[in-house]
This record gives structure tokens, sequence and C-alpha cells, in this order.
């Protein structure tokens, strides 16, 4: 969407992981998983492409106002 990477203290101060998880047996019981990943973010991109221009420009005020919000600031 245009936004930078945020850092990662800005959402917990203890350590984390965030990876790849092993979904087999819920996605078995659940059937939850119905689109790839790139189907994914090609819906998602084609949703908000009209917004990305929008996005690149107010930037610095937006990830100001994200940052903000966290209470990790």
């Amino acid at each position: 969407m245009g936004i930078e990477k945020f850092n990662e203290t800005y959402f917990t101060k203890e350590e984390y992981f965030l990876d790849w998880m092993d979904s087999e047996e819920s996605q078995r019981l659940l059937q939850f998983q119905n689109h790839s990943y790139e189907q994914l973010l090609e819906s998602y991109l084609k949703r908000y492409k009209k917004f990305k221009p929008f996005m690149r420009l107010f930037n610095p005020i937006i990830r100001k106002f994200l940052e903000a919000q966290s209470p990790y600031h």
C-alpha cells in the first residue's frame, strides 16, 4: 500500500516470532483456506490499487498516526 515497514519495537517489548504455522489439522476440520497466497495478494492489490498514490503521498502522516496508537511507542 505504500506505507513503509514499522520498527518491531512498536509491537512489543518482548521477543516474539512470526513464522510459518502448520495448519493442516485446522484446515482439515474447518476448511477455511480457500485461496492461495498469490490469489489473496492479487485480490488485495486489485481492490486497493486506487488508494496507493494517496498512501504514498500521506505516508509520513499515516505512519505517525499509526505509531502513536502503539502502547509501546
